[in-house]
């Protein structure tokens, strides 16, 4: 197709979307193949998306499709509202196809990508799954003990692109530029209306790998959620019995026969998929798809138990209370597991904020012990800490630390941790 045919095409897809946007049932309009006798044929057509199929002489006169626009025909696709997306496994070295969680909601995460800002390497997924910046991003959930693997970087909700990324720098984490059952990633790839129908397939958290064929081009609608987008990619499934996508698939990356990411999967438009393109994505996101990563082995100094280690190990109660979390890690994350109250109870503490105060104190032990954390009195919230643990644990040396440790906090808020690590006594005071 010329591009007079293809802007002609354009502008009577807009006309035709402005026509029926308001309609009752219609969610959507795209250029993409005409379907007759339920089978897809090689003629392009202005595409309009609905709930449910009803017969013209049952419509009435204000609702009634018109047979085409400016020349172009126009055809009915009967398929849902798209809806944002919500495999369990731990990976590490962490890639493509695989489970995130930030805070409580599931998504996939898509691919690694670079950003150009920075040159850090980082991972896709979609704005509705990582939120804003800042927000903690766990792989494959919010573990108690902590399966965090960096922070939401960039998020990005415009008509165009669902997107957003997250640092993979937390506890040692690391990835490789591959997708689970998909294989490595061998760059980008941006496709045309003359590429239609264009294979296509993803690996997402929730549905796995499951093939597609993207089959109109330049979407526009509303999601079930308000979000109304353009531009977007329209793919049918390859086997009407299995959903292309389906809750917590969002953030997939959408990627060809050639191992090309081509668009970036937000939702389902059910049995199908909808997607953002690909060049959309990176160019508002300023990121490119990583390609050739191997996995990185982060030396252990360098991580954040690596670092607590080190701080640790400073003063001589520092390392007796290093010491026994070393030995008492495996007991304590073991417990949280099978114990829900104790679960519950750490959910409901003030946890950012802890792991803020943690992560100030190993980056620089002369940082001053908080006062409050998340906006509450710290006594009261390490008074809280003490006395589940007293309840659910036995073991008398973990319990000795941890009143050593409450004892060395509530005597230095406001102090610097130094000086608290190498009070005399402090220890033996809260024993």
């Amino acid at each position: 197709m010329d591009d007079k045919t293809l802007n002609a095409m354009q502008a009577a897809r807009a006309k035709l979307h402005a026509q029926v946007e308001n309609m009752p049932g219609i969610h959507a309009t795209s250029i993409g193949l005409k379907s007759t006798g339920g089978s897809l044929t090689r003629t392009l057509a202005l595409l309009v998306h609905l709930d449910h199929k009803r017969p013209e002489h049952a419509l009435p006169a204000g609702e009634v499709l018109p047979k085409t626009v400016d020349g172009f025909p126009v055809d009915v696709i009967e398929d849902s509202a798209p809806e944002p997306n919500e495999d369990s496994g731990k990976y590490r070295p962490l890639q493509g196809g695989i489970q995130v969680q930030v805070g409580g909601s599931y998504g996939t995460l898509g691919c690694l990508v670079r950003d150009l800002q920075t040159q850090n390497l980082c991972a896709l997924s979609n704005q509705h799954v990582m939120g804003g910046q800042g927000n903690r991003v766990a792989q494959p959930k919010m573990d108690p003990v902590c399966d965090q693997i960096g922070d939401t970087v960039k998020s990005v909700l415009s008509t165009k692109v669902d997107g957003a990324y997250c640092s993979i720098n937390a506890h040692g984490a690391s990835g490789i530029s591959s997708i689970v059952e998909i294989g490595e990633v061998a760059g980008v790839y941006n496709v045309q209306l003359s590429d239609l129908p264009y294979p296509v397939r993803k690996r997402g958290r929730t549905t796995g790998l499951r093939q597609g064929n993207i089959t109109s081009l330049y979407l526009q609608g509303t999601r079930s959620d308000g979000w109304k987008f353009q531009g977007q990619q329209y793919i049918a499934t390859s086997d009407p019995a299995l959903n292309f996508s389906e809750p917590g698939d969002s953030g997939s990356a959408v990627v060809d026969a050639q191992q090309r990411v081509v668009g970036l999967l937000w939702g389902a438009s059910t049995p199908n998929g909808c997607a953002s393109p690909i060049a959309d994505v990176m160019s508002e996101l300023n990121i490119e798809v990583a390609t050739g990563v191997k996995a990185e082995v982060v030396p252990y100094r360098e991580t954040q138990t690596g670092q607590l280690e080190a701080a640790l190990r400073t003063t001589e109660s520092g390392g007796k209370l290093w010491r026994t979390i070393r030995r008492s890690s495996a007991r304590i994350r073991h417990q949280f597991h099978v114990t829900p109250r104790l679960l519950v109870t750490w959910q409901q503490m003030p946890q950012q904020a802890i792991a803020d105060a943690i992560t100030a104190a190993i980056r620089n032990l002369d940082s001053t012990i908080p006062s409050t954390l998340g906006g509450e009195d710290t006594l009261e919230v390490i008074g809280r800490l003490r006395d589940v643990m007293r309840r659910y644990f036995s073991e008398p040396d973990l319990l000795e630390q941890v009143e050593a440790l409450h004892a060395m906090i509530a005597g230095n808020i406001g102090r610097p941790w130094r000086h608290a690590l190498t009070a005399v006594g402090a220890c033996a005071a809260a024993a």
